[in-house]
């Protein structure tokens, strides 16, 4: 149910502060060199292909690194080569990639986890949708014939186990029709719904309809009478829905609404603490804009604070959603102020390289840093440089070579 309002509000169901996407901007070798512990989930699951193809080469390398494969193998993918290393001497572990052939350091391990659906989710499925024609596809050869047997001998619709390339026509004799369901009582209300006449609304609905389960554009009707299917205008409809306490999603078809029993709007009502959960999808709902990596909950203050790799280059404007979350839950939340220098010196590796970099050093009560060079940069890309630095961390940043004297800020 979290989930599914995550989905409905926008919100990337996916990523926290723990698990991030590797956008296109994010340079994987940065990633590899992290001194922290890093899980790496990529495809293709089978090595032939993607950004797993990169990952696995620098990571097999690596005698404190781990690959697990996780899924099914054909036999001439570069996975199953992989997984055929298991029982290889030491000596004679090498990976093929890309055309390229390198040693092999790191653990292997196998992992069954799948995304296919088992027997008897797939025969739940079945049962539930009750189909006239259930065609059996994508699978092997055997496992397909032995399921369609045995799914036929207790079914009543036609059960199809075709071979690959076979065509099978189906005749659509009686097509289901479209109910149309009545709504005699229509509010026809001109303004918007909001937080301020959602209460009228809901008694409206309870008062001739119950519990009725209804689609957004039916509710939108029974609002506005109007019938549409423009989401300019649906979606702010179905975002204040989904902030309040007066309807709800059916629980298992989360595109039904339904008005809710006064008790439990009375219990909702009342000014309850929130959980941990809540106050985490409130700080993803508010906070979207906002590179935050961490989030620190305590219970004790009612506080959270949010960690940031560089909280000196947020803007100003994040003091206001502060505001506006602490009046709307009660906590306060504050930022973490220190910087994260692994990042930062990533950062700074980045611009000049790995091989170029004698060494950096960093100034905490001058908020700087400063990077020792082997071989000077030009004037005019260092200036770029430094400025970039200061727009994204906030730090000033000097440049320094062992054959210059000059700084360059």
């Amino acid at each position: 149910q979290s989930l599914a309002k995550k989905i409905l509000k926008g919100i990337e169901p996916f990523y926290d502060e723990n698990i991030i996407e590797v956008k296109p901007a994010m340079k994987r070798e940065e990633l590899i060199d992290e001194k922290e512990s890093v899980v790496f989930v990529a495809s293709s699951g089978m090595l032939t292909g993607g950004p797993s193809t990169y990952y696995a080469e620098k990571i097999a390398a690596m005698e404190n690194g781990y690959i697990a494969i996780t899924g099914y193998q054909d036999e001439e993918a570069p996975g199953k080569h992989l997984l055929d290393l298991l029982d290889a001497e030491e000596g004679e572990r090498y990976l093929k990639l890309n055309g390229v052939s390198f040693p092999v350091k790191c653990k292997i391990k196998k992992i069954g986890l799948s995304a296919h659906s088992d027997k008897n989710e797939i025969c739940g499925v079945i049962e539930r949708l009750s189909a006239r024609n259930v065609i059996f596809v994508h699978g092997n050869e055997d496992v397909i014939r032995n399921l369609a047997k045995e799914i036929a001998a207790n079914y009543r619709g036609r059960i199809f186990a075709p071979d690959c390339g076979e065509q099978i026509t189906i005749s659509i004799k009686n097509p289901r029709k479209q109910i149309i369901k009545e709504l005699p009582y229509v509010m026809q209300r001109k303004e918007e719904l909001s937080e301020q006449n959602i209460m009228h609304f809901h008694h409206y609905i309870w008062e001739h309809y119950q519990q009725q389960l209804f689609t957004l554009n039916e509710l939108f009707y029974l609002w506005s009478g109007i019938k549409s299917t423009d989401e300019d205008k649906l979606d702010p409809f179905q975002q204040v829905l989904l902030n309040t306490v007066y309807f709800e999603n059916d629980r298992k078809r989360l595109f039904l609404w339904k008005a809710r029993e006064e008790k439990d709007i009375a219990l909702d009502l009342e000014k309850k603490e929130p959980t941990q959960q809540q106050l985490g999808s409130k700080v993803e709902e508010m906070f979207r804009g906002y590179p935050y990596k961490k989030i620190s909950y305590s219970n004790e203050n009612r506080s959270i604070t949010l960690g940031f790799d560089f909280p000196d280059a947020l803007d100003q404007s994040i003091e206001t959603t502060f505001r506006q979350f602490t009046e709307e839950t009660g906590w306060s939340i504050t930022i973490n102020e220190n910087m994260n220098f692994n990042a930062a010196e990533m950062m700074i590796r980045g611009y000049f390289g790995y091989e170029n970099v004698d060494r950096i050093s960093y100034f905490i009560v001058n908020k700087r840093y400063q990077v020792v060079l082997k071989k000077a940069p030009e004037t005019l890309q260092s200036k770029k440089l430094c400025d970039d630095f200061l727009k994204n961390t906030g730090w000033e940043l000097v440049i320094t070579s062992q054959d210059q004297t000059a700084d360059v800020t």
